[in-house]
């Protein structure tokens, strides 16, 4: 197999732990025993792992090793903070200068999200909610904007992946009503009733989020995702 293929295939792999919460948030990824598990040299690992971080979802901490990512309630609250203040504006942007096949295309994402819901599917709602405000940055036209909101949202897109969109009372037909609001106040194109909107809803996910986190938050068992890998991966080894 190409080096590529696996190292894609590892990526996956690993990201698929993670986002099922096999791998805790703050959990230690050992590498050797990861490498051993999955049939793999330790230096694909490493690359894999690197691909990872890239995504948000892990941490490199010097010689400590790597972690899941895992964001307290204050850190959340801090990065929801920032978002507050950008992503109205950049809504209030995008609404002026859609055209009706943009509309069209945020309909498609919201529709994706109802469908993936309708299913419980955590990481497909995940996805296309991360999709529809990523083309809500790209149509505001404003390429600074767009940079820094992509650098906030990061972390909080993975640790919502890996943790808030799989608790046990995520409301998963909240979040389709969340998202319906926001496209039918981008339809009116009334700028400064759309920066409000955002502004108010964002505010509420911050709220629901933080609530979530602290309503599921659990032990950590530093060994959990280990087991949970070697008994997945035993059965479809990737070399």
């Amino acid at each position: 197999m190409a080096k590529s293929n696996l190292r894609r295939q590892v990526v996956d792999c690993l990201f698929d732990y993670i986002a099922r919460g096999d791998f805790r948030p703050g959990e230690r990824l050992v590498e050797w025993r990861l490498a051993k598990t999955l049939g793999i040299s330790q230096s694909t690992l490493r690359e894999a792992l690197i691909d990872l971080e890239h995504k948000g979802l892990v941490v490199r901490k010097g010689r400590l090793g790597t972690f899941v990512l895992e964001l307290s309630h204050e850190e959340m609250e801090q990065i929801y903070a920032v978002r507050i203040q950008l992503e109205p504006y950049a809504a209030a942007l995008a609404s002026q200068r859609m055209t009706e096949e943009d509309y069209l295309q945020l309909r498609i994402l919201v529709d994706e999200i109802k469908s993936a819901s309708d299913e419980g599917n955590s990481i497909r709602v995940s996805h296309a909610d991360a999709r529809f405000h990523q083309a809500l940055w790209e149509l505001s036209g404003n390429d600074c904007l767009k940079k820094m909101l992509v650098l906030v949202y990061q972390p909080l897109w993975a640790f919502e992946l890996i943790w808030l969109y799989s608790a046990p009372t995520y409301d998963f037909g909240k979040t389709v009503r969340e998202h319906e609001e926001l496209l039918e106040v981008l339809r009116r194109r009334n700028s400064e009733e759309v920066q409000k909107t955002f502004e108010s809803m964002l505010k509420l996910f911050c709220s629901q989020d933080v609530q979530n986190l602290r309503a599921h938050e659990v032990k950590e068992s530093p060994t959990h995702g280990d087991k949970v890998a070697r008994e997945g991966c035993r059965r479809k080894s990737l070399s």
